[in-house]
């Protein structure tokens, strides 16, 4: 806005107080403007402060000439922007023309559509009602809150309640198990709005305890979940940090002494809902204090109480700016003014706020994109994640980067900005130059002339004739079993089958036992079976070796009286470990880097530098669903990351397909008969950024398959 000293001032509105503002670490003093109209608050220094004081006389010039006059350099440049903050912020009489004004000013305000909708679903509030004279005409009936005596009885109770939970602590912890249910669930939500309540509360007393107005309260929406707000800024004409603290921390006081005496009650209780809710107001009341509300990184109760304590007006702002300035001349070597002169220790502290609230807000938002993703259905999933991931994190990262593009003679122009871009540079191309040539395949070895020895049935072990290492030959005797109730069923069976034959035999006179003798003659049949059978499963209780071989991983245990199962593997008998198989599970986005007949090496998993040359046979079309996927899957200590849907099936996380490898040369016997590993073998050179968008690219094709 260009003006000059004939430039007229437009008046102060008469509404507007001017007040006394708190002590600011990086400011001698300060005033505060407060608009009753929108009841906002403006925090100016002492400079703005004076020039306000003559905004009166009327012209830009008369203004510029009563600043200099009090030694005060605040020439017609500064007279300007003051001219737009006050415009700006509707604290001047408009004059003729005051309406389109306003219109234009709403209008430059006005976000557009996309702009609304991506912040409206992160957060948005609804406004319920007006709660100041409520709070005035309860503070009297609830004032003894926040005496001395009240809170010296609500820790006696809280350290009495952790006594006697500390007593019954497996009760308490069991407790957990109730979140899983409906019910628990309902409970959790009563829990919660108790608590939030009591918060929100809380703010508001004591707040208004010490004469501040609070204009509003009602529902905020935080990713769609609902949660109370109280607006309390009233409390910036508090120029006592230590009330200032106090109603920053009232809230959490209050979740806290909620939870301590819901815990005493809890142990006092006898199981019922109201020991449910209890147990869920003490758990929930804590963890979200501790979790949620304490954290300095988002503008909840903990970033205020770190901004009072600090005495540092608007934390976030100021030492983002200090955040960026630091880093800029750490990377870059850029000598610009630091934004604010601050002590060296509180320099730190600024830098090291901003730094970790970036480290912080990356993967909170990250996490948010992931949580909207699954909240929603799969279109709409996907397109607020994009979302989510391009605008609060793509996008403050462009900013950044466009204005290192913008200084980038500044930061060419001395040797730490050049040091940085060499090694930005040596970064970006080490990740696209097609270096990495090695594939790593998860892989299982097996011997194909190997063989699991099970009980055919549940017996006891009668005796054992063989141990790790023993060499046998086929027919050798491993174990005898015992099935106790043998003896019962045989002779079960043969007293029926003598009963039939008798029954036969002398039948032939009597005209029933002839009319049934179709029947008693299948019955000595299947008798007959019955018998065969259990004589075939008492030979097979005595456990013979099917091929000369050695065993190995022999049951820890096995011993004689030791009850088994026809689950458990016994032991294994290794044969000729000259003739075995090799099956490997490689990840889709690899399968066009390997070539058959391509070499490489199996490293085994457990035995320490040992290996095996191997070279590719063949390689599978269709998804891995084959018995290696039993041996490699995470579920049992492999290396497939597996997941597991709704109906309890187990499937990998991503796409595998089967490999087949032969080794090449003599493999010795220090493997088992089998054993895990890992395939490295050459394929086609790729780049790490190739492989990374590659990898998006199949998960975006996959996630979008409808």
């Amino acid at each position: 806005m260009d003006i000059t000293d004939e430039t007229p001032l437009p008046p102060l509105r008469d509404e507007l107080q001017f007040l006394e503002a708190g002590d600011d670490v990086g400011a001698s003093s300060g005033f505060l403007i407060f608009d009753p109209v929108d009841h906002k608050y403006f925090r100016i220094g002492a400079e703005i402060a004076h020039a306000l004081a003559n905004w009166n006389l009327g012209t830009a010039g008369k203004l510029t000439e009563a600043m200099t006059r009090r030694g005060v350099a605040f020439g017609l440049e500064q007279v300007s922007d003051l001219l737009q903050f006050v415009s700006a912020n509707r604290l001047c009489v408009l004059g003729a023309g005051g309406a389109q004004t306003l219109i234009s000013q709403q209008a430059a305000r006005k976000k557009n559509i996309l702009t609304t909708l991506i912040h409206s679903y992160l957060f948005f509030k609804v406004p319920l009602f007006h709660p100041h004279e409520m709070l005035q005409s309860a503070l009297p009936y609830i004032s003894w809150l926040g005496k001395r005596a009240t809170h010296i009885v609500i820790l006696v109770i809280t350290l009495f309640g952790l006594y006697l939970t500390a007593r019954q602590w497996d009760v308490f912890v069991h407790s957990f198990v109730n979140f899983t249910s409906w019910d628990g669930l309902i409970i959790l939500g009563v829990a919660l709005l108790v608590l939030k309540t009591g918060h929100e509360l809380g703010h508001a007393f004591v707040a208004t305890s010490y004469g501040c107005k609070v204009p509003v309260m009602g529902v905020a929406f935080l990713v769609l979940f609902p949660m109370l707000y109280s607006d309390v800024s009233d409390t910036w004409r508090l120029t006592d940090k230590s009330k200032r603290l106090k109603v920053d921390a009232a809230g959490m006081l209050v979740e806290i002494s909620l939870g301590g005496i819901c815990l005493f009650l809890w142990a006092v209780f006898p199981p019922g809902i109201l020991r449910d809710l209890c147990f869920f107001v003490a758990t929930t009341g804590w963890i979200m204090s501790v979790l949620v509300n304490l954290s300095p990184f988002m503008r909840f109760d903990g970033y205020h109480i770190l901004a009072d304590g600090l005495g540092i007006h608007n934390l976030q702002e100021r030492g983002f700016a200090i955040g960026r300035w630091q880093l800029r001349k750490l990377l870059l070597g850029l000598k610009d003014n630091v934004p604010e002169e601050f002590s060296v220790k509180m320099h730190r502290t600024l830098v090291a706020y901003a730094w970790g609230t970036w480290v912080y807000r990356f993967f909170l938002f990250l996490g948010i994109a992931v949580l909207v993703y699954v909240m929603f259905f799969k279109l709409l999933g996907i397109l607020l994640f994009a979302v989510e991931i391009i605008w609060f994190i793509a996008m403050p990262l462009y900013k950044e980067l466009a204005v290192w593009w913008a200084r980038r003679k500044d930061i060419q122009s001395n040797w730490r900005g050049r040091a940085f871009l060499g090694v930005a540079l040596a970064v970006v191309v080490g990740l696209f130059l097609p270096l990495q040539s090695k594939v790593r395949i998860p892989a299982v070895i097996t011997s194909s002339n190997a063989s699991e020895v099970y009980a055919p049935i549940a017996a006891r072990v009668d005796t054992v004739f063989v141990k790790a290492g023993s060499v046998v030959r086929k027919g050798d005797v491993l174990a005898r079993l015992v099935w106790d109730d043998y003896a019962y069923f045989l002779d079960k069976a043969q007293l029926r089958l003598d009963l039939s034959e008798r029954r036969i035999t002398s039948g032939v006179s009597d005209v029933e036992e002839r009319a049934l003798r179709g029947v008693l003659l299948r019955e000595v049949v299947a008798l007959k079976s019955t018998i065969k059978g259990l004589q075939n499963q008492q030979e097979k209780l005595i456990l013979k070796a099917e091929f000369d071989g050695t065993v190995s991983d022999v049951l820890e245990g096995l011993r004689s009286g030791l009850w088994v199962n026809q689950e458990t593997p016994l032991m294994n008998i290794v044969g000729d470990q000259t003739d075995f198989a090799i099956k490997g599970l490689v990840i889709e986005t690899d399968i066009e880097r390997l070539k058959v007949g391509s070499a490489g090496v199996f490293v085994f998993e457990n035995l320490d530098d040992k290996t095996s040359e191997v070279s590719l046979l063949s390689i599978g079309l269709s998804n891995a669903t084959g018995r290696e996927l039993h041996y490699l899957a995470s579920t049992n200590d492999g290396a497939i990351e597996m997941k597991t849907s709704q109906q309890g099936q187990s499937t990998p996380a991503q796409t595998h397909y089967p490999v087949t490898l032969v080794a090449r040369g003599r493999v010795t016997k220090f493997w088992p008969h089998e054993a895990r590993g890992t395939i490295v073998i050459d394929g086609k050179r790729v780049s790490l950024a190739g492989r990374f968008f590659k990898h998006i690219a199949s998960v975006l094709i996959r996630e979008t398959g409808f």
